[in-house]
């Protein structure tokens, strides 16, 4: 991580009008954002548009909230880094040289313990976990403007691995290995001689935000084209087999454990059973009924009958 001009380490400067359609995870958006992307409130306003009421397709359907997800990754990264103040942070005792896997650097880290470590889950001391997002730099920033500084230089990082602690005693004094994705190499000395610090400050977890992404990208899941019925072809329930598995179900379940059914219930234990056990067809089944009519009990009984 060579010294820059108060921007964020990269090869080459990253454009703000990168394609969705060209990268397969949001961290690679989020990796390609520039200080100045990050802080710029108007930079998906002319690609975030409203959401219709009727697609086209799943694609279209799952299209329409890409845009959106990645604004709201933008702002919740933005409103971090407007005020760094307090926020966990330590030192890299040690870097193990980075490697390149799928468009991205690996590289394990060593840090000392945590600062601030109380100040994101109250009474639990922080501890990295996967897909937290932080900034690698020489400095701590306590706010936005501290990266465009003349002479800092930082990267983005995330967690790609489970921490792993080792044995030292008390929360204060732990040190913890954990394995980073960087957009680019690190590439700064360490603090040896004349070499310069490398510091870790946490910024936001984006777990929800990158299940949500790889959800929106399952356009071409069955389960997920069953469930918003996008196929005309879509039925109850399969022809070929539902009758047949029905009936071979209905004499090796308990029949004690049927009994204590009503005809609804059973009914949907068996109608459950044959979705599972039919191979021409995915299915989406939804257990409902008002409160109080024991939804849970078929689920329960579908569990010990399979």
């Amino acid at each position: 991580m060579a010294s820059t001009s108060g921007t964020k380490e990269t090869d080459d400067e990253p454009s703000s009008s990168s394609s969705s359609g060209t990268k397969d995870l949001i961290e690679d958006h989020v990796f390609s954002w520039s200080i100045q992307d990050i802080l710029n409130d108007d930079l998906y306003r002319n690609k975030v548009e409203m959401i219709p009421k009727r697609f086209t397709s799943v694609q279209h359907y799952l299209g329409s909230f890409t845009m959106p997800l990645l604004e709201e990754t933008r702002m919740e990264i933005c409103s971090r880094m407007e005020f760094m103040s307090g926020v966990p942070h330590t030192e890299v005792i040690s870097v193990e040289e980075s490697k390149l896997q799928e468009g991205s650097f690996l590289c394990r880290i060593k840090v000392d313990s945590w600062r601030n470590q109380y100040s994101v889950y109250g009474k639990e001391p922080y501890i990295p976990k996967p897909s937290d997002l932080f900034i690698l730099g020489d400095t701590v920033p306590e706010v936005a403007s501290d990266l465009q500084r003349f002479g800092s230089s930082w990267s983005l990082a995330s967690v790609v691995e489970d921490v792993k602690e080792s044995d030292s005693v008390g929360d204060e004094d732990r040190v913890v290995y954990f394995q980073v994705k960087t957009s680019n190499p690190i590439k700064i000395k360490m603090k040896e001689g004349t070499g310069k610090p490398l510091f870790v400050v946490f910024l936001v977890n984006l777990a929800t935000n990158t299940r949500t992404w790889k959800a929106l990208h399952m356009f071409r899941n069955s389960i997920i084209k069953e469930v918003l019925c996008a196929n005309s072809m879509v039925k109850e329930s399969c022809s070929l087999c539902s009758a047949k598995v029905d009936m071979i179900w209905a004499g090796k379940v308990d029949s004690q454990l049927l009994l204590d059914l009503n005809e609804s219930q059973r009914a949907v234990v068996l109608g459950t059973i044959s979705a599972v056990q039919c191979n021409h067809r995915s299915s989406v089944k939804l257990v409902w009924g008002p409160p109080g009519t024991e939804k849970q009990k078929p689920s329960v009984y579908y569990c010990i009958a399979c």
